[in-house]
């Protein structure tokens, strides 16, 4: 259980040291800002969710592929 007592500041250099791994250097179009740290994560996040639609319509077609192969 997190102890009440402390404080924001007391987490400070906590936070700096996660940030600094976090992966800063993704590329952008010319002319658009840098990208900021929420909207990588976002994109990250939507990758995903495509990824696993596709890999769930493969299988389900290929299930419907060998149930019409069978017969």
């Amino acid at each position: 259980m997190v102890d009440p007592t402390h404080h924001a500041d007391e987490r400070q250099p906590m936070a700096k040291a996660v940030s600094d791994w976090i992966v800063r250097d993704v590329k952008r179009l010319a002319g658009r800002p840098p990208v900021r740290c929420l909207q990588f994560f976002t994109k990250t996040r939507e990758e995903q969710h495509d990824a696993r639609r596709i890999l769930g319509a493969s299988k389900a077609y290929s299930a419907t592929f060998a149930r019409g192969r069978k017969k």
